[in-house]
């Protein structure tokens, strides 16, 4: 019996280290299965992550590309602004020229025919013109001296005044408002 008893604690050793072979399998299983379990969880946040990457990307060019198309528009609008705000200042130069214009009228006297007109935006102005004869002449000088004497312009001058044969007087006069 001894023998028989010999092998039953042979048995239990073996039986132990069975078990203790068991227990160390469902370890190694169990330790493998939550391995691929976060090796899984890992590769899923990858992906998402990636695709997330991906699509932003898609997003970044897309605002590029409207950035770009926004940027040539603001240029534009800067170009448009811009010949806006030249436009207004000519438009107020011509509107504030327009009571100078009325009282260089007030200077024609007839017989007086002005062949160019120069008016800058410091309110100076040159007429160049003819007289047709010295009658014409005179009246434009009492009509440039009652124009002084009301303050019209706070500069008049006569620049040339030419007479050649046969021909009307060519007059010059500066003026400044």
């Amino acid at each position: 019996m001894k023998e028989i008893n010999l092998i039953a604690s042979q048995e239990k050793k073996l039986l132990g280290f069975y078990e203790q072979t068991n227990t160390l399998k469902k370890s190694i299983f169990g330790l493998n299965l939550i391995l691929v379990v976060l090796m899984g969880v890992f590769f899923s946040f990858y992906l998402s992550t990636s695709y997330k990457m991906k699509s932003n990307e898609a997003k970044i060019n897309a605002l590029k590309k409207e950035i770009t198309a926004l940027n040539k528009k603001e240029t534009y609008l800067i170009m448009v602004d811009n010949r806006l705000k030249e436009i207004d200042r000519v438009f107020k130069s011509k509107i504030s020229q327009e009571q100078l214009l009325q009282k260089i009228r007030a200077l024609f006297v007839p017989g007086f025919v002005f062949s160019s007109l120069n008016v800058s935006g410091l309110k100076q102005s040159k007429i160049v013109g003819q007289c047709s004869d010295s009658l014409c002449l005179s009246q434009l000088y009492d009509k440039a001296e009652e124009l002084k004497q009301s303050d019209s312009f706070s500069e008049f001058t006569f620049n040339n005044v030419n007479l050649k044969i046969n021909q009307p007087f060519e007059i010059t006069i500066s003026l400044k408002d």
